[in-house]
């Protein structure tokens, strides 16, 4: 198991996976606030654009900010997001949502790495804990708040997250890096070069191991768990300018929990005490060719795999992904991007009697077009986009998903814009196929089942959004979205008929449209450069929710209207003590969630880091600073959230 590999041995001479490339690129926070503005995303239109030019609360975290935070999970960096609620349930299980319902299973964020779709079928949820990247080959992680479907389908509701990696042509030479911690211990090796024909490669392995999290009395939860990640990126450009990449990872991660096993004949079930197998991987290759300077296309294909097992249950899931995408200017004034996509997912799901899937066999069928059209105006200070996606699904047939974005540039240094979008969240297998068993007690013989439905249908949002960017100096910039957000048909879980069978009695709990919600809120972020050493970046969320049942809907599961906090701000400082020093400052407060009965809190982090020459670097930090330990999520369905603790770390990463 990895827990005991002899990895671990590397960790007391290396520190995290998060050391500044010496490849050819520029770290982006080297750049001046203005030059930052300008960073071209992808992620708003799948073409480039200036961050500032963009339609929608987009925004970027670059690679050094994640390295100068100490974070070394992608989710953990998301706490950096203005809009976003992220807390840890359990070592294994995050809370990661934005403008939404919170929870464990949060549905409505599409995640990818580097366009690979990282978001289950078998729940409608991302597994955070397997994505484990070295977080030194991230160049930016790119993020939407608020929908995102007419571009990058089902499932893109409440947010968008692209995790972008570096070129292999950025990341040559071998690093060495990890990370020693109460909490956590990681570690990481990197080689890159080039090949004689001109194909720059890099191959990585990252290891990771999590101590257990607490309960509110100190004493650790049955919950460790450890993981080891391989992974490989080549980047071709060929003689007449076509561009080939083609990257893959394979993880193999061992999780020990607690869950119950039901079955049949007293006493029922039983906790079993487990360590969990979970391996896959994806494989990822994509092909770029601009025809003209005006006109390009990309065509990409993936596979992934993922396969769990339990004692009473397997998960054996496979998805594959095909994406041609054509941009063309139209003219000077007009950009026209369309594709066609199709996603087939091929799922195997034998169980025992706690779980059971109907049919334990499934193949899906996903066929998608898409259409996004800008037009702007001659004075080059407005624009309109007008885009839908259309896609086909197995469950719910065909979904449409339009959006229509204005922006206005009145002066160069001021950007408004506005939006109407609608997303749909596609049921899950889960949600359709399982048939879930658990006993009251252990003499009764009475159960709870939860059980799929083929009626559940998608949930509906209809978002409306207003954002506004002012940068009044160089040296300083806001950037402001409100928001409202209406779900129609939002999934219910609906008390059932009764009925018996074998001697057993069973109470049925089924899924269901029966309620809608509306959501608004506020979003602002500040970035400020002090002095050249010294940038500050902030940010403050407001968000209230309002959550209706039809007539006739006993819900039992929908979370509480306050089921995220109201207000959350964050403050970060990145400063250059001198040319060899940094010294970085970041602290979060979140409003308490009633719904979950989990009280406000403000967490403080901090690093003192030492880079004596390019290749070396050392970091001493420490993760909520002033708290021996607290909760960031409350009690759930599934149980009561651990607590986490104080973290001291030490890292060093050696590159040549």
């Amino acid at each position: 198991m990895l827990r005991s590999s002899p990895w671990l041995g590397l960790l007391a001479l290396v520190g995290p996976a998060i050391a500044q490339d010496s490849g050819p690129s520029q770290d982006l926070t080297e750049l001046s606030l203005e030059e930052l503005l300008g960073v071209e995303v992808s992620i708003v239109s799948r073409s480039d654009q200036k961050l500032s030019d963009a339609p929608a609360a987009v925004y970027v975290l670059t690679g050094d900010e994640i390295r100068r935070s100490g974070f070394t999970t992608i989710q953990e960096a998301l706490r950096m997001v203005p809009g976003f609620y992220v807390g840890r349930f359990t070592s294994t299980a995050w809370e990661v949502t934005a403008r939404g319902f919170s929870g464990p299973f949060a549905s409505d964020l599409q995640v990818m790495v580097d366009g690979v779709s990282v978001y289950t079928p078998l729940f409608a949820g991302v597994w955070w804990e397997l994505q484990a990247l070295d977080m030194g080959d991230i160049e930016r992680i790119e993020i939407i708040r608020g929908p995102g479907a007419s571009l990058w389908g089902a499932n893109a509701v409440n947010g968008v997250i692209n995790v972008i990696t570096k070129h292999a042509s950025d990341t040559h030479g071998l690093r060495v890096s990890g990370l020693v911690g109460h909490e956590n211990r990681e570690t990481a090796v990197r080689f890159g070069g080039q090949l004689d024909d001109g194909v720059d490669y890099r191959v990585w392995f990252k290891g990771s191991e999590n101590s257990p999290l607490v309960d509110s009395l100190g004493d650790p939860a049955n919950e460790h768990w450890a993981i080891g990640k391989l992974g490989f990126r080549t980047d071709w450009t060929r003689e007449n300018g076509d561009r080939v990449t083609l990257l893959g990872n394979a993880y193999s991660a061992r999780v020990q929990e607690s869950y119950e096993v039901a079955f049949p004949t007293a006493p029922f079930s039983y906790i079993e005490n487990d360590t969990t197998p979970k391996n896959g991987g994806f494989l990822l290759g994509t092909w770029e060719r601009d025809d003209s300077a005006t006109s390009s296309m990309k065509l990409s294909a993936w596979w992934s795999k993922d396969f769990q097992k339990q004692v009473d249950f397997r998960m054996d899931i496979d998805v594959f992904d095909v994406d041609f995408q054509r941009t063309k200017d139209l003219s000077t004034d007009n950009t026209l991007t369309w594709g066609v996509g199709w996603r087939g997912i091929v799922s195997h799901l034998p169980s025992d009697y706690t779980y059971t899937f109907d049919p334990i066999s499934r193949v899906q069928s996903t066929p998608r077009l898409f259409v996004h059209d800008e037009v702007r105006f001659p004075d080059k200070r407005a624009s309109v986009t007008i885009g839908a996606q259309v896609e086909h699904t197995t469950f719910t047939g065909f979904e449409f998903q339009p959006s229509v974005r204005a922006l206005w540039n009145p002066r160069e240094n001021q950007t408004y814009w506005a939006s109407f979008s609608r997303a749909v969240r596609t049921p899950s297998i889960e949600e359709n196929d399982i048939i879930f068993r658990l006993p009251f007690d252990n003499f009764s013989g009475d159960f709870f089942v939860e059980e799929g439905s083929e009626m559940y249908d998608s949930e509906k949002v209809d978002a409306v959004e207003f954002g506004w960017r002012w940068s009044p100096s160089d040296t300083l910039a806001f950037d402001t979205t409100a928001f409202y957000n209406h779900t129609g048909e939002k999934r219910t879980i609906e008390f059932g008929t009764p009925y018996s069978a074998g001697g057993l009695n069973f109470y049925p709990f089924v899924f269901d449209n029966k309620a809608s919600s509306n959501a608004y809120g506020l979003e602002v972020a500040c970035d400020w450069d002090a002095t050249p050493d010294w940038r500050i970046r902030s940010g403050y969320t407001l968000f209230k929710q309002h959550t209706d049942l039809d007539p006739d809907s006993f819900d039992v599961s929908l979370p509480s209207d306050e089921s995220a906090p109201k207000n959350q701000i964050n403050l970060r400082s990145y400063y250059d003590l001198s040319a060899h020093w940094e010294l970085d400052v970041g602290a979060y407060y979140l409003d308490d969630v009633p719904g979950f009965d989990n009280g406000s809190y403000t967490r403080v982090d901090a690093r003192l880091g030492w880079n004596p020459n390019p290749n070396l670097r050392f970091s001493l930090g420490v993760q909520n600073a002033f708290t021996d330990q607290h909760a960031e999520t409350g009690e759930d369905l599934i149980g009561v959230g651990s607590e986490v603790e104080r973290n001291v770390y030490f890292s060093l990463s050696w590159s040549r």
